[in-house]
């Protein structure tokens, strides 16, 4: 367990086991499970998130997510957003992500927002099992943009995506 905030430029490997990162990070490196499992608890996106595909693993997202300003860029390698406990990405600014990601539904449970003035700009696979809420307060924004030859999998029933408050939210395919 890392209870410490990390500043990752380099990579950080959870090679076994399973290997919390609880107080937070900013990252413009690699993040990634190598055959273990890593749980990240809210910080600043960007870089490389994901699962070597050699070795497998898992990385599950939860908490608040922050931009490190009006554009980050993110390439998911298979993360997992939610599972559990909600990921929040928060604004204002776009996310430009690449790769593919995994939206989970755990317990009928909302398990991502998007929220505070934050598009989501995706060029890869999204997988969608559960909901996704836009927005939380009065006068709140979010979109959601799917790039031209990306993919947006809705594979469950479960799989919604709705608005929660009275601001403008939208999805663009």
């Amino acid at each position: 367990s890392l209870s410490v905030f990390l500043d990752n430029t380099g990579v950080v490997s959870a090679d076994n086991g399973t290997f919390y990162i609880g107080a937070g990070f900013s990252n413009t490196g690699t993040m990634q499970a190598a055959g273990g499992n890593m749980y990240l608890y809210g910080g600043t996106l960007g870089g490389t998130i994901g699962v070597d595909p050699a070795h497998g693993g898992n990385v599950y997202m939860q908490g608040s997510y922050t931009l490190s300003g009006t554009l980050a860029s993110i390439t998911f390698g298979g993360a997992t957003l939610g599972d559990g406990t909600a990921a929040f990405l928060t604004g204002p600014g776009t996310l430009d992500s690449n790769g593919y990601v995994n939206l989970y539904q755990y317990g009928g449970n909302v398990e991502v927002v998007l929220q505070d003035g934050l598009t989501w700009e995706s060029s890869g696979t999204v997988n969608q099992n559960g909901a996704i809420q836009l927005g939380g307060t009065t006068g709140d924004s979010a979109t959601i943009v799917n790039q031209a030859n990306a993919l947006w999998e809705l594979t469950s029933g479960n799989a919604q995506i709705y608005a929660n408050g009275s601001g403008t939210y939208s999805f663009v395919n």
